[in-house]
């Protein structure tokens, strides 16, 4: 298998460990797993001993060299796209005077995952706080305008790394504004709250799949390089569907679907999540690389300049997604050419109405040869709002 595709099925399998820990809360999961994979993947590649085997393990990496193989095509590619906005960045952050950064390392990061790198002064907090939210505004069109904050800089910090992720996209069919109608969402079976529900008909990638008692439909924008695929449980029940999804590989999500005529009916919704993934990420098995005695980051210091073991402190993710009559922004992923050249199937239209809720991702696709697509976002919504 080559290493981009290595990277897709570690970040599919890595999504979905994740947000099985994740969907435990009550209420709208959102995230990019493809983000928080990059980042812990490119401290993957400094890692040494017991936490190189534990991270290869958690995020489902082939070894560091083929991992930065397969991000360097992976990135390569979703910054390719025409006809949607898709930005992925990457930047390490050192501490002027304190442990030295090993240029090898800093050069495969530039090199595999495109990254920049740079020396902060934190002395003063609130501008080395300043700088990095700058970029991360930057990169995300200031869809996300805050990552950091001053008590970062206060304590012993050696190393940051940040990755930022922006896609902005039209569909393909945009849905009209006046057919978007007051509606009811069943956040439970006898619970509903107001929404302003988008509403046409218009051929799809549909199937309805048995085994997760579920609707699955494609909805993609333009360029046909990403798509939003919605998941559905035919009876309002998310917790049984997430529990099906656990175990399915999500590779084959949507397989059997044939292009349908759909009577789509999808809410207006904006999402912000912080996720603190501190705790996330030590259930999951990254415990060490929390711990000041068994973290194991050398390949990334010059270790005659360490002053102190070096180990994570934090590591938050801010996500946001807006989704409208137009398209889709969010912030923090084909079968494209055969919907030019079939025709839907012969039978009477099906209905696909979002009014419970269900599970949504934005997928990148990745040529015919790949054996999945990115990851770019995942959530659950379940309480829409706009």
């Amino acid at each position: 298998m080559n290493p981009e595709n290595q990277i897709l099925q570690a970040n599919a399998a890595f999504t979905k460990n994740l947000y099985a820990i994740l969907a435990r809360k009550k209420g709208n999961v959102f995230f990019s797993p493809i983000s928080i994979h990059a980042v812990l993947s490119m401290l993957h590649q400094g890692a040494q001993g017991d936490t190189a085997q534990v991270l290869a393990h958690t995020l489902n990496n082939p070894d560091a060299k083929s991992t930065a193989e397969g991000y360097r095509a992976v990135t390569k590619r979703l910054n390719a796209f025409k006809q949607v906005t898709l930005l992925t960045a990457n930047k390490i952050y050192g501490v002027e005077g304190e442990a030295k950064v090993r240029s090898e390392f800093a050069k495969g990061i530039e090199e595999n995952f495109k990254g920049e790198f740079e020396e902060l002064k934190v002395e003063d907090a609130a501008k080395a706080a300043k700088s990095v939210n700058d970029w991360v505004a930057e990169k995300t069109q200031k869809n996300i305008k805050s990552i950091v904050n001053e008590a970062m800089f206060k304590k012993n910090l050696s190393l940051l790394v940040v990755n930022a992720i922006f896609f902005k996209g039209e569909w393909v069919s945009k849905f009209k504004e006046n057919f978007t109608k007051d509606d009811e969402f069943f956040v439970e079976e006898k619970n509903s709250v107001g929404v302003k529900m988008m509403h046409q008909k218009g051929n799809y990638w549909y199937v309805q799949d048995e085994e997760l008692d579920a609707q699955i439909i494609e909805i993609p924008y333009k360029g046909f390089d990403v798509k939003m695929m919605v998941i559905l449980p035919t009876e309002n029940d998310i917790e049984k569907l997430e529990a099906k999804l656990a175990k399915t590989d999500f590779g084959k999500l949507g397989k059997n679907s044939k292009l349908t005529d759909v009577h789509l009916y999808l809410p207006k919704f904006k999402m912000e999540e912080t996720i603190e993934l501190n705790n996330v990420l030590s259930e999951m098995g990254l415990k060490s690389i929390f711990d000041i005695k068994e973290a194991n980051f050398k390949g990334i210091f010059d270790t005659t300049s360490l002053k102190d073991n070096i180990f994570v402190s934090d590591v938050v993710q801010k996500a946001f997604i807006e989704v409208n009559e137009g398209g889709t922004v969010a912030a923090a992923a084909t079968r494209a050419a055969m919907v030019l050249g079939c025709a839907p199937t012969k039978s009477q239209p099906v209905t696909f109405k979002v009014d419970h809720p269900a599970v949504f991702m934005l997928l990148a696709a990745h040529g015919k040869d790949a054996d999945a697509s990115s990851i770019l976002f995942y959530g659950r919504l379940s309480h829409p709002r706009h």
